[in-house]
């Protein structure tokens, strides 16, 4: 998020600090009316509904630290890319420019998960929530909605780098929908933001362009595709049982990959990815603007980058192909002068 965009973001923000200065919604005022007993029970019918399926077993609810929390992101983090994995793709992402260097992308992510959803579905079934909070808050019922719906979802099993972005995204998407649709049936006019809430803007403000975007996938381009896919007579199960296979789904619908380009062999092999559609979007915002990388992201078709380290340091090799010949000499130009290659062939 850049220029006008992100200053009209702080000015909102610097709006809403200063009606609450005004005026605090007090105990009991947070919600749409008197908040029932069963609340859990009944927000656990309602997403089950969603899906059409019987609602079974409330699942158990815990309150943890936010310490907690990150550490069970973390977690999940750990198991879908390694111990290690998230630091080489720190890396090689900073050779290639996506990210400034000697960042801490799983801290960033663990922290930035974990303040967006206050809280976390664990794979035994229990769903962790922050210690503060607020089932009198409509905002925290509508996230509790959206666990319980990550919750039946599940997560995303083995896969490719954007093949997994894709479907979280997607996953991410349809749980966002049953939030909003949860809010919606509750009748009342959204609070003022909570302090957790003002947090986790400020927090998203201070991350990089990567990982600041990637947060709002499921929430922007994940849920933007559930409902087109809605709109199309589709429902949650069918949506589940056609999941995209890459990001360029989510940027271009009717769009064609192409097959992912060879790579040279080199010694000293770290890592071997693809970045997909919608982190070389974002490579392109960081290298230009929000504009220019809307016009490139739905030309992207394949890609291929490999990660060496050797005596000498590491090296990145990255082979992108384009719908077009204009698209491709565009994103060159934007790399010329980042990434210089030590290999004139």
């Amino acid at each position: 998020m850049k220029g006008p965009q992100l200053l009209a973001l702080l000015l909102g923000l610097a709006a809403i600090a200063a009606v609450l200065l005004v005026w605090k919604t007090g105990p009991g005022k947070t919600g749409p009316g008197p908040v029932g007993e069963n609340v859990e029970e009944e927000i656990h019918l309602f997403v089950a509904r969603q899906f059409g399926h019987k609602p079974g077993n409330l699942p158990s609810l815990e309150r943890v630290s936010r310490d907690r929390l990150e550490e069970e992101v973390a977690r999940s983090l750990e198991a879908r890319f390694g111990s290690a994995g998230l630091v080489r793709r720190a890396q090689a992402y900073a050779l290639l420019h996506l990210l400034p260097e000697s960042q801490d992308l799983a801290f960033q992510w663990a922290a930035a998960q974990a303040s967006a959803n206050r809280g976390i579905a664990t794979a035994g079934g229990t769903i962790l929530l922050a210690q503060d909070f607020e089932m009198a808050h409509l905002g925290d019922r509508g996230r509790l909605a959206r666990l319980m719906a990550n919750r039946r979802l599940g997560s995303v099993g083995s896969a490719p780098d954007d093949r997994f972005l894709a479907e979280w995204a997607v996953r991410g998407g349809i749980a966002a929908e049953i939030e909003a649709r949860y809010i919606a049936q509750s009748g009342g006019r959204m609070p003022l933001p909570t302090d957790a809430e003002m947090d986790h803007e400020a927090l998203l403000l201070s991350l990089p362009v990567f990982t600041h975007n990637l947060m709002q996938l499921p929430l922007m381009e994940g849920r933007d595709a559930v409902r087109r896919r809605l709109a199309a007579n589709e429902d949650f199960e069918e949506i589940l049982a056609a999941l995209p296979r890459q990001t360029l789904a989510l940027l271009a619908p009717a769009a064609l990959p192409e097959p992912t380009p060879a790579l040279p062999q080199r010694p000293g092999l770290v890592l071997a990815e693809s970045l997909g559609a919608y982190s070389t979007r974002l490579l392109c915002e960081r290298l230009s603007d929000q504009v220019e990388a809307a016009a490139i992201g739905p030309a992207w078709r394949a890609d291929r980058y490999a990660f060496y380290q050797d005596d000498a340091g590491q090296h990145i090799i990255w082979i992108s192909l384009w719908a077009d010949e204009e698209t491709a000499a565009r994103v060159a130009r934007l790399l010329q002068g980042r990434v210089t290659p030590d290999d004139p062939a």
